[in-house]
């Protein structure tokens, strides 16, 4: 009797800051070198547009990624998947990592797809005009920018930016948004 195959799960796996890329093309190539490569669907780091202004006036658009230090990896979760992933240059480890009862081998909590939905939507580049006043304790949903679709608690107003936390991957995040780029929870 064969074992029914594992389902390919979404993990979230720290990289060296700057990496992000080179971890992206490295680990499929090295998938393949160690005979895994079946069992690794997909790496991915996402980007989105930004936009910055320089000091002589010219706009510059680039892009940013929405995760630094963090790549996508769709995979299935086998000994020797999580050896090929560790053992790849500038990774860090998994996000999530529990004790594992069999050994050395991790067991990182993937990623549940209501979350991936929020981070993989693609973003409207309408930016909506606020008048909108805010003070701390107030409940804000965020609708553009790498955080859109997540609700968030005002923890302090800095002029036209919002000081927010929010829980991104079970652990709660202090982040500072535009005050174009909420609105009041209803």
């Amino acid at each position: 009797m064969t074992a029914s195959p594992i389902k390919p799960r979404t993990y979230l796996i720290s990289v060296a800051s700057g990496c992000e890329q080179k971890v992206c093309s490295v680990l499929p190539e090295r998938a393949k070198a160690l005979h895994v490569s079946d069992k690794i669907k997909s790496v991915q780091a996402p980007q989105h547009p930004k936009t910055t202004k320089r000091k002589d006036g010219t706009t510059v658009t680039r892009q940013e990624f929405v995760f630094p230090g963090y790549v996508f990896a769709e995979l299935q979760l086998e000994p020797e998947v999580s050896d090929a992933v560790l053992s790849t240059p500038h990774v860090l480890g998994f996000v999530g990592n529990r004790p594992s009862i069999k050994g050395r081998h991790t067991n990182p909590t993937p990623l549940k797809q209501k979350e991936l939905d929020k981070i993989f939507k693609p973003r409207s580049k309408a930016e909506r005009v606020t008048t909108d006043h805010y003070s701390e304790g107030d409940f804000v949903s965020i609708n553009s920018g790498p955080f859109n679709g997540y609700e968030a608690e005002v923890l302090a107003v800095l002029g036209q930016k919002l000081r927010l936390t929010l829980d991104i991957f079970g652990r709660t995040t202090t982040v500072e948004v535009e005050t174009n780029t909420v609105t009041h929870r209803q």
